[in-house]
């Protein structure tokens, strides 16, 4: 029997429950309608944020907040929203039209600011509650300690240059007097040559080197050509390739003559000699035994 009257005891408590929230409901959403009688979907809204959200809140409360912020924000939270649905409740009660007593002064506008403020307190709460998760809190924190830690690099980095900077300086100078030069073809010193990167010296080449476009790769231009001159030159080409042939037997002919020509001036050129060294030969004088021999006279 025990065990049937805490089945029964937890039935009729949870249709309580039930009974509670939708009688809380229709004042919530009366009242609403009330205070915006031309917006048709503001009062289910707000049935959402104080009913629903009190509900809400109690299951963070209970189940899924983690640590003392939530659970703190979440118990807060909860007895907010469950003012704010008393308030209005009140409101609907005071204020739906019952006549056997006045309704306390200035309630409609407590209920209106009532109103405001708990929608406030639940947007900054979700935020709040979001935020104060323990991983989350984790992840700020180590985000926290990173930041100190690069600022504290960051000066220490800044100190270092600026103890070695005439040194360090020295270095880059070098680096950009051996670019120069490169660049410029002039005489460079051993230490600028070394100063200077490889990726410079290739960058440096590929800037002073221009760029050349193989032909293959550049698109023709098309140039629109005159009917009148392609005819013309269409008949030059026919005309020479027509006179071509006799052309040709021209040329033979002419070296054939040539040819028989300087033949004949050979044949003819060994009388001619012989004739001129008979002709040209010295005459002998006689000598002294000859009879014709006349000896020359003294002066």
């Amino acid at each position: 029997m025990k065990k049937i009257f805490n089945v029964i005891g937890k039935i009729i408590f949870y249709i309580f429950l039930v009974l509670v929230f939708a009688w809380t409901a229709s004042l919530t959403i009366a009242e609403v309608a009330i205070i915006l009688p031309n917006d048709k979907i503001a009062p289910y809204f707000a049935l959402a944020l104080f009913d629903g959200g009190s509900l809400a809140w109690l299951m963070a409360w209970i189940g899924h907040a983690k640590g003392t912020p939530q659970r703190a924000i979440s118990l807060v939270m909860l007895v907010i929203d469950l003012a704010g649905v008393a308030l209005l409740s009140a409101g609907r009660l005071f204020m739906g039209g019952q006549t056997l007593t006045e309704a306390p002064e200035n309630l409609g506008l407590y209920v209106v600011y009532g109103i405001a403020i708990v929608t406030i307190c639940n947007v900054i709460a979700a935020y709040a509650f979001h935020i104060a998760d323990p991983e989350i809190i984790e992840q700020i924190e180590t985000g926290i300690l990173e930041d100190t830690l690069r600022e504290e690099a960051q000066e220490q980095a800044r100190a270092n240059i600026e103890a070695e900077a005439r040194e360090l300086g020295a270095i880059l100078a070098a680096r950009a007097t051996g670019a120069l030069k490169y660049r410029l073809r002039l005489p460079m010193a051993e230490r600028e040559f070394n100063a200077v990167e490889p990726a410079d010296l290739a960058e440096i080449e590929q800037v002073a080197t221009p760029q050349i476009v193989p032909a293959i790769l550049a698109k023709p231009k098309t140039r629109k050509v005159n009917p009148l001159v392609m005819f013309f030159a269409k008949t030059a080409r026919d005309f020479r390739e027509r006179i071509k042939p006799a052309a040709q037997q021209i040329i033979t002919n002419e070296s054939a003559v040539t040819n028989h020509l300087d033949g004949l001036t050979l044949k003819t050129r060994p009388a001619d000699n012989s004739e001129r060294t008979a002709n040209e030969a010295p005459a002998q004088e006689p000598a002294q035994g000859d009879p014709n021999f006349t000896k020359p006279q003294a002066g």
